[in-house]
């Protein structure tokens, strides 16, 4: 992959590639507004009069244009400063998923290196995965996610530091990277510091902090019996690796870290990490795990006996999760679950912008004192559940046995089942087939701020069964 300034020796290229994201309605980052130019004379005359560089990438190979970055050595806008950041790139969508992105991205971060830049930002939207690991590959740390109004766009924030970005988690496997072959370690920091190192089918056995501060790991088929063995880590790509019991408190303050295919025997693991990625995981006893995180991504996970599963965590993005734990992802913000099936009591407490999709979720009290909770195509059995909730919304679900339910909370719910109570909603609205007690007290809330649109409904009541009990 070369990246060139552009000329009119590849026009025809150029316009092509112009063509081909109008066509698909994709977005052209990068690119230097190409899309106003149909001329490509006129467009590069623009790029020099820019402040910012715009690149051709083109593969040597045969000289083909596939993509293009901008690079904007100098953050001098508010719109630069919090939100575009220094790099821009895009792939042409016929050229996509097959390691391009991630060619252009290295390529741009030698081109600010010798623009004497030593650390760019760089941006992607939160459900753009794709991109997310072309960064983290490149050896992106994730900062922040900020709202884009005048866009209506989230963004997530990562920093790139390029003095040290030598490698990445994308070319660690390459022949020049000390490999440790079916290795016993033992004693405090066994390993300490070390990088660009593989270790495979190898045992961590009595000592702490066999892996304490290093970086560019690959580690494949090794067993970690104690305590702390990833401690102030980074770029870390794990695969087919277990855990044991002793191994608790595993990986605390680590960056850039992928797991596949592992048992996880030991609890508090995952604390105050950035970029966590967890592929055919298993925890058998995750307590405390996964605490005050960020950028966190999860496929079939399982985690049973899990109590405060992702407390605090921010930026998660889970599909294919089985929970069995009670006070899961309290506080966490930035929430978007798939595709699972929690058993979890207290779940999603004092959360913020939490979805769930196509899901289900059995235990009492769901949601409470949380901001913004969406649930759509969920199965959900609950008592007293989706109460004290700003900005609650259900879509297309089914509620089990589920009672006194929306208590002070500001919903709207479209329901395909039957709602076996309903006590005080502050406002909004609820759809229903069906609710067997309606319990609005006017001394509480108001009740024609809520709109009930349901045919059936089996009592209306100015108090619930308990008050009722006392005044009789």
């Amino acid at each position: 992959m070369k990246l060139i300034d552009p000329t009119l020796e590849y026009d025809r290229q150029i316009q092509a590639y112009r063509a081909e994201f109008l066509a698909c309605g994709s977005s052209m980052d990068g690119c230097g507004r190409l899309r106003r130019f149909e001329d490509s004379a006129a467009w590069i005359a623009y790029l020099r009069a820019a402040q910012d560089r715009t690149f051709l990438c083109v593969r040597e190979e045969d000289d083909r244009l596939v993509g293009m970055v901008q690079i904007r050595p100098r953050l001098e806008s508010e719109v630069l400063e919090k939100y575009a950041g220094h790099l821009g790139y895009s792939v042409a969508p016929s050229q996509r998923c097959r390691g391009y992105g991630t060619a252009i991205l290295a390529a741009a971060l030698e081109k600010c290196r010798g623009m004497g830049l030593d650390r760019v930002l760089i941006s992607c939207k939160p459900d753009n995965e794709g991109s997310r690991r072309i960064i983290l590959r490149n050896g992106g740390v994730y900062e922040s996610t900020v709202y884009w109004p005048e866009r209506d766009v989230y963004l997530e924030r990562y920093w790139i530091e390029i003095r040290t970005n030598e490698k990445s988690i994308h070319n660690q496997e390459e022949t020049h990277m000390k490999e440790l072959k079916q290795g016993y370690f033992t004693g405090e920091r066994a390993l300490f510091g070390e990088h660009d190192v593989k270790i495979v089918d190898s045992v961590f056995d009595d000592g702490e902090s066999p892996l304490k501060e290093c970086h560019d790991l690959v580690l494949r088929g090794d067993l970690f019996r104690w305590k702390y063995p990833l401690w102030y880590c980074k770029n870390v790509d794990v695969e087919g690796c277990t855990w044991f019991e002793m191994a608790r408190a595993g990986v605390w303050y680590t960056d850039n870290i992928q797991v596949k295919n592992a048992v996880i025997q030991a609890p508090k693991n995952f604390r105050r990490c950035n970029g966590v990625t967890l592929e055919d995981v298993v925890f058998t006893n995750p307590a405390e795990t996964i605490w005050s995180c960020k950028n966190v991504k999860m496929k079939n996970v399982s985690a049973a006996g899990a109590p405060y599963f992702c407390m605090n965590s921010e930026n998660l993005e889970i599909d294919g999760l089985t929970l069995d734990g009670n006070y899961s992802f309290d506080g966490a913000k930035n929430v978007v679950i798939r595709n699972s099936r929690m058993l979890t009591k207290d779940a999603f407490w004092n959360t913020e912008n939490v979805t769930v999709y196509d899901s289900f979720i059995s235990g009492e009290y769901l949601g409470w004192n949380a901001k913004n909770l969406t649930l759509v195509n969920c199965t959900i059995q609950s008592l007293q559940g989706m109460n004290y909730i700003e900005g609650l919304k259900l879509v297309n679900c089914k509620l089990v046995n589920t009672t006194l339910a929306f208590e002070y909370a500001t919903v709207e719910a479209e329901v395909s089942s039957k709602i076996d109570s309903v006590l005080n909603p502050i406002s909004g609205s609820i759809k229903a087939p069906a609710i067997g007690e309606l319990i609005l007290e006017k001394d509480f809330i108001d009740p024609a701020k809520t709109e009930i649109d349901c045919p059936e409904i089996g009592g209306t009541f100015e108090h619930p069964e308990w008050r009722r009990s006392v005044e009789n």
